[in-house]
């Protein structure tokens, strides 16, 4: 509100002592974090603001295309007559962008689900045991990297959409191609493919479509995780753990068990070689004797992409890679 009066809005009384009284109440927040809001939900979107420019290039929410083969119609019923938060810090991690309650009535939302189409599906995933069930948690949680970037039964990661519900949400199918192959499903999205053994896939597949949790994720405060919008690659995939700076104070490093790395320590940085940041990043954090729960990106990203990452790294830690391993 703050950041629209001071562009020249109307002069209410009411609002502007309401306005006062709230602004007294929370000191600390800014006009400028007016503005990174009101950039984050894209208002642009319905509204014209001549002195900005927008965060989002064409989109800000996932193509409905082929919603269909995604979502379970009593699922998409529900959600859109009730949104409620799916990613909890924006379509793109980091740009805090929500679904608004358009407050649709029952009618409207059975002619939107019609129009979005339904589809007859065949892949159905089986049942696992008690067994495989605690087999495939102890996997998630000591040795797979999805709970660095999901929720699952109250901790994880908050990038990526909760993984306590998918059940209810996601058609087998979907769950199937969507650890399988993720750049084939959902190709906007910054998850990488994980390298796992063939006879556990299955089971992982299994497990994720029977969790029915119906406990509602809540979106991070904006006030308290600033959004920014998407500038480039590293800001994608690599800022919401380790920061817009690389100091490891990215929105989602409270939600980890183990800090993720400060990129910008020349002392720490410095003893690394340069191929040693290029394995990191390309098979992950495990791999290296660091947290599992930082996903390998050989899978996502082109060796070119993870040598520009190496880079970025560089001009961070303001150092050069150890001198014994330049030649």
């Amino acid at each position: 509100v703050g950041y629209l009066k001071d562009l020249d809005g109307p002069s209410l009384d009411k609002l502007n002592s309401h306005y006062k009284k709230v602004s007294k109440e929370n000191s600390t927040i800014t006009l400028e974090m007016g503005q990174k809001i009101f950039l984050s939900q894209n208002c642009m979107a319905c509204h014209n603001m001549e002195t900005e420019e927008s965060w989002f290039f064409s989109h800000n929410a996932p193509d409905l295309s082929a919603q269909k083969m995604k979502t379970k119609p009593d699922w998409l019923k529900k959600y859109l007559y009730q949104p409620s938060p799916i990613r909890p810090n924006g379509y793109f991690p980091g740009t805090g962008s929500r679904m608004p309650n358009f407050n649709l009535s029952e009618n409207e939302v059975e002619e939107i689900s019609q129009w979005l189409g339904s589809a007859s599906l065949k892949t159905k995933l089986k049942p696992i045991s008690a067994f495989q069930t605690r087999k495939v948690e102890r996997l998630l949680n000591d040795f797979l990297p999805c709970l660095g970037c999901h929720e699952l039964n109250g901790k994880g990661g908050q990038i990526g959409p909760s993984l306590s519900n998918t059940g209810n949400r996601l058609f087998d199918g979907y769950i199937k191609m969507a650890i399988q192959a993720p750049h084939m499903v959902m190709p906007e999205s910054i998850m990488p493919k994980t390298a796992m053994d063939p006879k556990l896939m299955p089971l992982i597949q299994s497990y994720f479509s029977n969790r029915t949790n119906e406990e509602q994720v809540e979106y991070l405060n904006l006030i308290k995780h600033k959004p920014y919008p998407i500038s480039n690659q590293y800001s994608s995939t690599c800022a919401p753990c380790h920061g817009l700076n690389g100091q490891g104070k990215g929105f989602n490093a409270e939600y980890l068990p183990v800090a993720p790395g400060n990129l910008a320590d020349g002392n720490l940085i410095g003893q690394r070689a340069d191929h040693t940041l290029f394995e990191t990043i390309y098979g992950g954090g495990r791999i290296m004797n660091k947290s599992h729960f930082m996903p390998g990106w050989g899978e996502k990203l082109s060796r070119e992409e993870i040598v520009n990452h190496v880079s970025q790294i560089r001009k961070f830690c303001e150092c050069s890679p150890p001198e014994w391993s330049k030649n």
